[in-house]
């Protein structure tokens, strides 16, 4: 019980400074971008649309280079769920009633296209090399059309007007290199307490990779969802999750699946497959209603705890 208890808290601690490092890292980045004056859409596409699944693929990369090919279709499946089922849910229940307007159509359904071939592709137990590569093609597509469709409306590109205090280089390379450091090791650590725990639980790795891991590394998008709803920037919101969980679907699962053929759980095919699907059509159905309801939010939390009683 000690030995459970302990490999439970190191999960915690892990993820503590998973999240952490990921969220300097993009930080350091992103000012290192203004200092060099790079376009602010660059900035979004490289560092921001990227920071809040940084955890994922991190960890991801990090259990295919020890050996542990089950984590990275269940952290991104589970990721995904989690942000629909919790954090659209949460959001529907504190917002109340939440517009959603300005939501690229073109987003949506490269949405619902990564989360139908994540389902195909793996649906037979294995994302192989040939898999890995149709996954991050599709991700190299759909960033070579939003580059597109950004230049084709604004012609100009736009730079980063320096607010608030100065950038120093110096400083924020140090903090670029300390933060990707501790995002390594505690990347490193989450992947091998999950491994314990799930020796001890007697349960695949990929079940833990689902759902405390998913819920873990879901973190960034949970205190995005809450600024932003502080701001009462609903579209940055849904915009944020899209963008999150397209980067989960194609490129946590396509770019360890390079290196290593990924292995889908009997459990995630059977349940977490049909609950992605699930997930993707219904907040599709809030973006073409353009409002998450109250009522929205309570059967998407009961959604999600379903998930968890299935895959558990």
């Amino acid at each position: 019980m000690i030995t459970i208890t302990y490999t439970f808290f190191g999960i915690l601690v892990s993820l503590y400074f998973l999240v952490w490092s990921s969220n300097r890292f993009v930080s350091s980045s992103v000012r290192l971008g203004e200092f060099y004056r790079l376009p602010k859409f660059l900035i979004g596409i490289l560092f921001l649309s990227v920071g809040t699944s940084l955890p994922e693929l991190v960890t991801s990369m990090i259990a295919t280079l020890n050996g542990v090919y089950d984590i990275s279709v269940g952290n991104a499946l589970g990721s995904n769920i989690t942000n629909i089922f919790l954090i659209l849910a949460l959001l529907g229940i504190i917002g109340r009633n939440v517009e959603i307007k300005k939501v690229r159509v073109e987003s949506a359904l490269m949405f619902l296209v990564s989360s139908v071939f994540l389902v195909v592709l793996g649906y037979n137990g294995v994302i192989s090399l040939y898999g890995a590569l149709i996954l991050t093609f599709l991700y190299g597509v759909y960033i070579s059309y939003v580059f597109y469709d950004h230049y084709r409306i604004k012609k100009i590109p736009e730079f980063v007007e320096e607010k608030g205090r100065p950038v120093k280089p110096l400083l924020e390379w140090f903090l670029f290199a300390v933060s990707s450091i501790v995002l390594y090791f505690s990347a490193k650590y989450t992947i091998y307490f999950v491994v314990e725990l799930s020796n001890y639980l007697n349960v695949s790795s990929s079940v833990i990779a689902s759902t405390l891991v998913a819920l873990g590394t879901s973190l960034p998008e949970l205190m995005v969802t809450y600024s932003a709803l502080k701001m009462k920037e609903i579209d940055l919101i849904v915009g944020d999750l899209i963008g999150s969980n397209i980067f989960n679907a194609l490129m946590v699962v396509g770019i360890p699946a390079i290196f290593a053929s990924q292995e889908v759980s009997l459990v995630l095919r059977n349940y977490g497959f049909p609950m992605l699907i699930a997930a993707t059509l219904i907040m599709m159905s809030y973006i073409k209603q353009k409002s998450v309801k109250f009522v929205d939010g309570v059967l998407m939390l009961l959604m999600y705890v379903m998930y968890l009683v299935l895959v558990v």
